[in-house]
């Protein structure tokens, strides 16, 4: 599994959001795999069971608590768990006496979740407990928000701690124009892993004291076969996203109203923009069909995408970090257009697909669209893509090189 030396009795404590409950957070099984090897001990501590109160299965040396909060969407138990307790209010007052936290409604809201986060997480027994036990050496967030807004506020007393940055939890802008205590979170961490260059480049240029500490990690798929292209003259596209408005799946129902070629599009996923997207999709065209399969375990969406010919995987998000859903359809030899967002341009190109301005129309993406389709050498996209997984997304090479690292912080 892995060449990394295990640190002798060493735990590594992991903050997720719901893994191992629920859906949510797939492809950090494949990186716990690595991660369990590297150990001695890992402690997940999930900040809340997320769809389902059902455990995944871990490694023999991996263990988690039970989750902090029930749900982060019941306002009312997370008002009463950050207000009713001891912990310090001092950090965040100061957020509000620079006036950080009150430039306009939105970053006041930011705020008051933030400090409900913080102080309900702090004053829980699962995290109390690792703060006092000494062999937790090293804390590794998952995610540069929500469990991670304690990281100014706990006394690390010589533990490491590292924060993965995706895409969500990276950019000011997606999260309102503020993230609670950014500066002071960032000045505690030891080492941030960006799973994009444009993430770690947008980082820095804002707090250039990261760079000294910030690293590229991406996250990796593993081997999951090739997919196989349609024979049937139907040219078949596949989206897989959570359903929100930032992943503009109404831009899509809208080119494919100007297909003039046969067309299957499946959507695997579900959100608040279901209605919206299932309902415009019902006026296309009679040469185009469109599938809605709502949220598949990571497992079945592995399996459908291996069983069922699919010829081109798409996103026309306006905001990305590097989607691992691209990178499992580059492992299979799935040609990807993409917008030009986030770190999406560090994997996709015209060898591979197409990579397209997030200021696209209906019209010139169903024209990009068609252009894959009628590509004199489609099967040398395939190859390409299949090739550029090995190059640059290949889960082995990357999560063992994370290991060390964080072996080595």
């Amino acid at each position: 599994m892995s060449n990394n030396k295990r640190m002798p009795n060493s735990k590594l404590v992991i903050f997720t959001d719901s893994y191992p409950y629920g859906s949510a957070e797939p492809f950090l099984a494949n990186e716990l795999e690595y991660l369990a090897a590297a150990f001695e001990k890992i402690l997940i501590i999930p900040l809340n069971y997320g769809t389902s109160k059902e455990a995944r299965a871990l490694p023999a040396n991996v263990t988690c608590t039970k989750p902090i909060l029930n749900s982060t969407k019941d306002k009312v138990e997370l008002a009463k768990r950050g207000l009713l307790n001891c912990v310090p209010l001092g950090w965040y007052l100061g957020e509000l006496l620079k006036g950080k936290a009150t430039a306009s409604a939105k970053t006041m809201w930011s705020w008051g979740i933030g400090l409900l986060l913080s102080r309900a997480i702090l004053s829980s027994k699962q995290v109390k407990n690792v703060l006092k036990d000494d062999d937790c050496t090293t804390f590794y967030f998952y995610w540069g928000i929500r469990s991670s807004f304690i990281i100014p506020l706990i006394n690390k007393k010589g533990r490491k701690i590292a924060v993965r940055f995706h895409g969500s939890d990276t950019y000011e802008e997606t999260n309102g124009g503020y993230i609670p205590l950014r500066e002071q979170q960032l000045a505690a961490i030891d080492r941030c892993y960006f799973c994009s260059e444009y993430g770690k480049r947008y980082v820095e240029n804002k707090y250039p004291f990261v760079q000294a500490k910030a690293e590229v990690s991406r996250l990796g798929v593993h081997e999951r076969g090739v997919g196989q292209p349609s024979t049937d003259g139907v040219f078949r596209i596949i989206t897989l996203s959570n359903m929100v408005p930032l992943k503009r799946l109404e831009l899509l129902v809208e080119a494919l109203m100007h297909s003039t070629i046969r067309i299957e599009w499946t959507h695997i996923g579900d959100g608040e923009t279901w209605e919206t997207v299932t309902s415009s999709a019902q006026q296309l065209p009679s040469n185009v069909k469109a599938a809605f399969l709502g949220r598949l375990p990571n497992q079945k969406v592995i399996e459908y995408l291996t069983k069922n010919s699919v010829d081109l995987f798409l996103n026309v998000s306006s905001s990305e970090g590097v989607p691992v859903s691209i990178m499992e359809a580059l492992s299979m030899g799935i040609p990807v257009l993409a917008t030009a967002v986030g770190g999406s341009p560090e994997i996709v190109d015209d060898k591979v697909g197409r990579l397209v301005s997030p200021s696209i129309t209906p019209e010139e993406l169903m024209r990009e669209i068609e252009a894959i389709a009628q590509h004199p050498s489609y099967d040398t996209l395939r190859a390409n893509a299949r090739n550029r997984w090995t190059e640059r997304c290949n889960a082995k090479t990357l999560y063992q090189q994370f290991c060390q690292s964080i072996l080595n912080i």
